[in-house]
């Protein structure tokens, strides 16, 4: 039988990590089985406030977001032609994301112009 003097640092951190973990899943799966994961992600977008600028914003956020993945992608391509140690697999994982960040902004966007298109944004008051 080990006696606790015993037992060696790298055991004693394994030990600890894995308690971690079983308490993380523990506190995961109950709120799992409480509903509090739905009610916590469907916290996680945040409202905003309409405008009578919101079709300009619109314009312009999808502006960025074009600009913003074309200035990736470039990015990507004068990486690899300067380094190519893990290459072509670095390039296409930083475009795979990029372009699911782009599809989930541009998907973001229609959505929000679908909603303007059943509420329209207020005006303010003529003078």
């Amino acid at each position: 039988m080990n006696l606790p003097e015993d037992v060696t640092i790298g055991h004693r951190v394994m030990l600890t990590v894995a308690i971690i973990v079983i308490i993380l899943l523990v506190l995961a799966f109950i709120g799992y089985l409480s509903g509090r994961w739905e009610e916590a992600q469907a916290q996680d977008r945040p409202a905003y406030q309409l405008s009578k600028f919101e079709p300009r914003m619109l314009k312009l956020e999808r502006r960025a977001i074009d600009d913003a993945f074309r200035q990736k992608i470039t990015s990507l391509w004068t990486v690899w032609m300067s380094d190519d140690r893990g290459q072509p697999a670095r390039a296409i994982a930083g475009a795979t994301q990029a372009r699911k960040a782009y599809i989930a902004s541009m998907q973001e966007i229609e959505r929000r112009e679908e909603n303007l298109k059943r509420e329209p944004a207020p005006t303010l008051p003529q003078r």
